[in-house]
């Protein structure tokens, strides 16, 4: 039988944070492999006798590597239906986990979809509705993420000054933790590589959050 215990949730939230980072340097067709293995690990995990704080870490950490399964099906794969698939997966963990942040980088993902998939208006729709839900509470990091992805949205539409504009508070929103955002995709009709933030003497997946935010999406907004 699995133990689960304080030393295997941490592995588990440093191997999703390690797959989020390799997702820009790895063949999507050898991570899938490995991330995969990590969501059957979770949910066996899951089927055992938990604590309810170990649940929520679990179901936590099962979103967001789904989540992250569902980027790779859709933009290495082009698996649209299996991407779909594993965002649902992640949205239903993302509800049981009770975190609302988790639900805003399901929301995120799944509008990164509608805008590649010539959705974009659903996709601002969409990304609205993420920022009005990340007002409650959410980490600067997650916010400047929905704003750069309505950017993104509004420019594939071919609207410049709306997305210049939400591209300005994404900014902005990094600003108070010293961040500056650096555009490495493109708005070509192509996938997106990322929106990854720099912070000085440090690398973004090292850069502290802001006190008091929960720890259950501490890796996914460690972006690089």
């Amino acid at each position: 039988a699995l133990t689960v215990d304080g030393a295997l949730l941490r592995d588990l939230d440093l191997t999703t944070a390690a797959y989020e980072r390799m997702r820009h340097r790895v063949p999507g067709r050898h991570l899938m492999r490995q991330v995969v293995g990590h969501i059957e690990l979770t949910e066996d995990a899951l089927r055992g006798s938990l604590w309810p704080a170990q649940k929520q870490r679990l179901l936590a950490n099962l979103s967001q590597t789904t989540s992250l399964l569902s980027w790779l099906q859709f933009f290495d794969q082009g698996d649209r239906a299996a991407a779909r698939a594993w965002l649902m997966r992640s949205t239903r963990a993302a509800q049981e986990s009770g975190d609302p942040e988790l639900m805003v980088l399901a929301m995120i993902r799944g509008a990164e979809q509608q805008t590649y998939s010539g959705h974009a208006h659903q996709s601002t729709q969409l990304l609205d509705a993420a920022e009005r839900l990340a007002a409650s509470g959410s980490s600067p990091k997650a916010l400047s993420w929905i704003l750069a992805a309505n950017a993104e949205a509004h420019a594939t539409l071919g609207e410049l000054d709306p997305s210049l504009a939400l591209l300005d508070r994404s900014l902005v929103a990094l600003r108070p933790a010293g961040q500056v955002m650096i555009r490495v995709g493109r708005s070509t009709g192509t996938a997106p590589r990322c929106w990854a933030t720099w912070a000085p003497a440090t690398c973004a997946c090292a850069a502290p959050r802001p006190r008091g935010r929960r720890w259950t999406t501490r890796s996914t907004w460690a972006r690089s």
